[in-house]
Order: C-alpha cells, then sequence, then structure tokens
C-alpha cells in the first residue's frame, strides 16, 4: 500500500511537497520530506531526497515560508502568490496552497504562466497611449505577508 501511495504522489500532475517540523525544531525551520516530479521540474530542484532538507534551500519565497508558518500554527489553508526568486536558476513565480496534515505541512504549487505577447503589448499599449496618468505602487508586506505600506515605482 505504501508504494500505491508514492507512486500516486511522484507522479500527480501538481507539483507537491511534504513538509515537517523537526522533533526540536521551531517555526521557520521546516524540512522537506518529500518532492514529487512536478515540483522538482519547477523548482529546479535535481538533488535526490534522501535525508530531509532545510525548506529554503528547495523554496527561496520568504512569502510562501510565512504562508507555511501560518498554516501550521493556525490550522487554517493558506494561498497566494509567490514572489519572483532572486536565484538566476528560479526566476519563476508560483501560486501557492499549503494545508496542515497533523504535524506535516503540504504545499502545492502551480507555475504561473507568463503573460501572452498580445496581453503584453496592451499592457504597453495602454501605458504608453493613455491620457489618463498611471501609477504603479509596491507592496511592502510584514514578516507575516500582510500589506503594511506602499512605495512608488
Amino acid at each position: 500500500m505504501h508504494d500505491i501511495v508514492l507512486e500516486y504522489f511522484d507522479n500527480a500532475s501538481d507539483a507537491l511537497l511534504i513538509c515537517q517540523l523537526p522533533k526540536e525544531g521551531s517555526l521557520g525551520e521546516f524540512e522537506v520530506k518529500a518532492i514529487n516530479k512536478q515540483a522538482k521540474s519547477i523548482l529546479a530542484w535535481t538533488k535526490p531526497i534522501s535525508a530531509p532538507v532545510p525548506i529554503q534551500e528547495v523554496i527561496p519565497s520568504v512569502v510562501l515560508l510565512h504562508s507555511i508558518d501560518r498554516a501550521y500554527t493556525s490550522g487554517v489553508r493558506q494561498s497566494g502568490t509567490t514572489e519572483p526568486s532572486p536565484l538566476p536558476d528560479r526566476k519563476a513565480t508560483f501560486t501557492y496552497e499549503v494545508n496542515r496534515l497533523d504535524n506535516t505541512v503540504l504545499v502545492q504549487l502551480k507555475q504561473k504562466e507568463p503573460a501572452t505577447p498580445f496581453v503584453q503589448k496592451l499592457g504597453e499599449h495602454l501605458l504608453t497611449t493613455s491620457l489618463t496618468c498611471v501609477v504603479v505602487f509596491e507592496a511592502i508586506r510584514d514578516e507575516a505577508g500582510q500589506v503594511e505600506d506602499l512605495r512608488l515605482v
């Protein structure tokens, strides 16, 4: 039975990671216990996980790491979008969902599709030809991922 579940996990169409806190660990010290093929692909993860790996090595997203902590402490599903990775080989942005299952956290990722050329051109056209002033702000978030201020971009 165990082999069937592992095969299903590894071949799932969604990118999945199973994370746990070490026995003596505290929030922020989650370890990845398992990662399926889809997650390896979109996270550009090539190393085998034969022993637990600190989650920061696998997922370089502060927003997602805070959501994992919140899901674990509150037991409430968390979802959102990651910020672009600072790592050159992991520039993708993801939508995510985090669920707590007892002492385990299941992370589900979906890679955000880049805007189509039409949408990009439409956005550029609106910005360059609009008679309306367009002001763009960047959200400044606190450690919990909540917007606390805006910065003019």
